[in-house]
């Protein structure tokens, strides 16, 4: 099957609609390159020779995503297409975005903007070619990311590119040209001028590649990572013991690989995890305490997620996975110590808690961790069978109760129902409104004693 077979009829019917009213319409970008690797392109972009206004009323249902800057989102036989107006930008003033834009009618001038090789090459659906303008074709043989033109000129256009070589060559598996490369460690302080959210999600992007640690090696030989996530350069040359064959950055970048691209949260919390130990051992003289470097590294960690703009929730969900991170279990545990587990690390995290602990074993290629994580799991299946009150709120009374068998409104309420779902953790049949009734007065009545 040819690569023009492959394209879904409804992308001829979307061009063929440009061609009826005098237009021209070309595939264009990342979904021509995906087709010539041999994948199914998630999304179709195109570039047209209609203005934004004429291409909005030649279609039914259109968002003016970009109006301004030539961009509208067609929703067309069940597909989201992105059509921009052949287009030239001028003046960079801000690194970010062009001063200002004016719609040529030329593609070859179109393409002549675009970033790198492998992403200005656009496909002629009437007569079935391929137009390649700067040997993009030859590049993704040599799987290679090169900038068209002058590679300082690009980057000055817009630093964000300076990511997106690096994103490009994680997610395709390439290499970066010498001259692109030498263009991002000399222009690497001013990726600092893109917002917290495009550098977000351009390292989220790498994140799902297949292999991150490409790209954080790339910043890391470029001098990127000195600028979005400097937190991480203490961890380069950091050795933990003696006998760990790896530094601790790399450690932390080949647990990202070990886990699935389709969860980059939980590839945070593997990038993120640990990167306290550096400081922990400095504060104590290097006397290490897991407690102490795993309070820390959330702590860290939380402070990238929030200055990259992350969510609440997801800030919130990386800082408890590395806070628990430094649980060690060992055989012994009773079944109560597990239920006490459960109870801290919400049950939605439970299956990451386990693939984050298992990934990090593989990567330090312990199998005596390894045997005691399957044994771990196991156990805390079948207590998560029995389930258990882990919480308050699954606690057969609660503080009305315990003002209605006649204890004063005071502290007392909330420290009697922690003391209840110890109980119960340790002893799930205890969980009855009569038995928690009757420890409940036991509590209060030694807790007086204490007092007087």
């Amino acid at each position: 099957m040819s690569l023009f077979e492959k394209i879904p009829d409804s992308v001829y019917r979307f061009a063929a609609r440009f061609e009826s009213a005098g237009f021209e319409c070309y595939p264009v970008g990342g979904c021509v390159r995906d087709l010539l690797s041999g994948k199914n392109p998630a999304d179709y972009d195109f570039a047209v020779s209609s203005p934004p206004e004429l291409t909005c009323k030649l279609f039914r249902r259109v968002i003016p995503t970009g109006i301004k800057h030539g961009t509208v989102t067609v929703l067309f036989e069940g597909f989201s297409f992105e059509a921009t107006t052949f287009r030239t930008e001028n003046g960079y003033s801000d690194s970010r975005r062009p001063d200002s834009v004016s719609f040529t009618g030329s593609l070859a001038e179109d393409l002549k903007r675009r970033d790198f090789t492998v992403n200005a090459l656009a496909l002629d659906l009437k007569n079935q070619k391929i137009i390649d303008l700067f040997d993009g074709c030859g590049d993704l043989k040599r799987k290679l990311i090169r900038c068209i033109g002058s590679p300082q000129e690009r980057f000055e256009e817009d630093a964000l590119r300076l990511l997106r070589a690096v994103r490009f060559a994680s997610c395709l598996g390439f290499e970066i040209d010498h001259p692109t490369f030498e263009a991002i460690v000399k222009a690497a302080p001013s990726v600092k001028k893109n917002s917290a959210e495009r550098i977000r999600d351009e390292l989220t992007k790498i994140m799902k590649s297949s292999k991150p640690s490409i790209g954080w090696e790339l910043m890391r030989r470029s001098g990127l990572i000195t600028a979005v996530l400097p937190e991480l350069l203490p961890c380069i040359g950091f050795q933990e013991t003696e006998n760990r064959r790896r530094d601790l950055y790399t450690r932390l970048i080949e647990t990202c690989d070990a886990l699935p691209p389709e969860k980059p949260l939980l590839r945070w919390a593997a990038l993120l995890n640990n990167i306290g130990k550096t400081k922990s051992l400095a504060e104590k003289d290097n006397r290490q305490s897991d407690n102490d470097y795993g309070k820390i590294s959330a702590e860290i960690a939380g402070a990238v997620m929030r200055r990259l703009k992350f969510s609440n929730e997801q800030t919130q969900t990386v800082r408890l996975l590395i806070k628990t991170g430094t649980i060690r279990y060992d055989s012994s545990w009773s079944d109560g110590a597990i239920r006490r587990f459960a109870a801290a690390v919400p049950e939605n995290l439970w299956d990451d808690w386990f693939t984050l602990r298992r990934a990090e074993a593989l990567t330090e290629e312990s199998r005596t961790t390894l045997l005691l994580l399957d044994e771990f799991r196991e156990r805390f299946r079948k207590c998560a069978m029995e389930n258990p009150a882990l919480s308050l709120k699954d606690l057969a009374i609660n503080g009305a109760d315990l003002l209605a068998a006649g204890f004063p409104k005071s502290r007392i309420i909330g420290d009697t129902l922690k003391f209840l779902l110890e109980a119960v953790l340790e002893n799930p049949s205890e969980n009855t409104r009569e038995r928690l009734t009757e420890l409940a007065k036991e509590y209060l009545l030694r807790t007086s004693e204490n007092q007087s």
